[in-house]
């Protein structure tokens, strides 16, 4: 798992390209594949055969090698504001290594991370959609979807084909009246640096959905 890069973090990138990407041993995808399938066996029979939605960021970079073991799977893609989904995974690195790895390791190398996992990630899969039909993959932006989470709920179980969003509809709005009072997180200002790198190298994302840059 690339978990496991949380408690080693000086081999993040070794651990990401070998769980992620899956480039470094041709043995690393199959056990992912089996023990992959294995939870989700076990999450079917505890949820009485109920259809599964999970949820993994880094899943972004599995779309080929998911659809290997279920050719039927549907993927749901949220993209964000490449500069705020830098600031969030940076912040989510500086507050859980301190409590989880048994190495130290600096800000650079946590920037260095995220600036190729984001890059590598995001290739592959715009590469791998596009053996996908429409009908299979649903994307839309983290901020169309805060606006109006009902119709955008809406449309995905429409467009991918998914019965009970009426019954659903409820639950869900009694899900989103808890978060009510909820505030997004406030980033400090990226150095002048760092959204010069993010430009350069994530340029092909801030193009593929349509991102403003920002060189300011």
């Amino acid at each position: 798992s690339i978990i496991c890069g949380f408690y080693f973090p000086k081999k993040l990138r070794e651990t990401f390209d070998r769980f992620a990407l899956f480039t470094k041993n041709k043995s690393d995808k199959t056990t992912w594949q089996r023990d992959f399938y294995y939870v989700t066996q076990k999450l079917t029979l505890k949820k009485g055969g109920k259809q599964l939605i999970l949820k993994s960021p880094y899943n972004t970079a599995r779309l080929k090698e998911i659809l290997e073991i279920f050719p039927d799977a549907l993927f749901i893609h949220i993209h964000r504001d490449p500069y705020t989904v830098y600031n969030s995974t940076v912040k989510l690195f500086e507050k859980v290594l301190p409590i989880l790895s048994l190495h130290k390791v600096d800000q650079e190398h946590i920037h260095d991370y995220v600036m190729y996992s984001y890059r590598q990630m995001h290739e592959k899969f715009l590469k791998d959609k596009k053996a996908l039909p429409e009908s299979r993959l649903v994307e839309f932006g983290y901020d169309e979807f805060t606006r109006d989470p009902i119709d955008k709920l809406r449309t995905v179980y429409q467009r991918l084909g998914i019965s009970g969003f009426e019954d659903a509809k409820m639950h869900i709005q009694d899900e989103l009246n808890s978060f009510e009072n909820y505030q997004t997180n406030k980033y400090a200002d990226i150095t002048e640096e760092t959204r010069a790198e993010i430009n350069r190298e994530w340029a092909f994302f801030f193009d593929a959905y349509n991102y403003p840059i920002n060189s300011a």
